[in-house]
């Protein structure tokens, strides 16, 4: 489930409880398992868009509001923020040293 998807469950419902899912077999499946990354780039470049766009929208109540993530806890959507902020990092760092490695670095 996207993290645009959670938001909007949190703004849009009272304390949503979100679906986790196992990341690995959603990867696994025939249409993430493929050299091409460039689908996947515009998809989640299109997500982020749209995702910005309602972020700076939000009011100080809006950030206020909660959701229930079974794997982590009960969630404030300015906690979620930063935790997804930490994830994208770390998902960077990984990218970049795959591509060293791949570089011969």
């Amino acid at each position: 489930m996207t993290v645009g998807v959670r938001f909007k469950l949190a703004l849009t419902e009272h304390v949503p409880t979100t679906t986790p899912y196992v990341e690995g077999a959603w990867a696994a499946t025939a249409d993430g398992d493929h050299d091409d990354v460039s689908p996947s780039v515009q998809i989640i470049s299109g997500l982020h868009q749209r995702w910005h766009r309602l972020l700076v929208s939000m009011t100080d109540e809006d950030w206020k509001r909660h959701v229930i993530h079974p794997e982590v806890d009960v969630l404030r959507l300015d906690q979620m923020l930063s935790l997804y902020a930490w994830h994208g990092a770390h998902h960077v760092a990984q990218i970049r040293s795959y591509r060293c490695k791949e570089d011969g670095g």
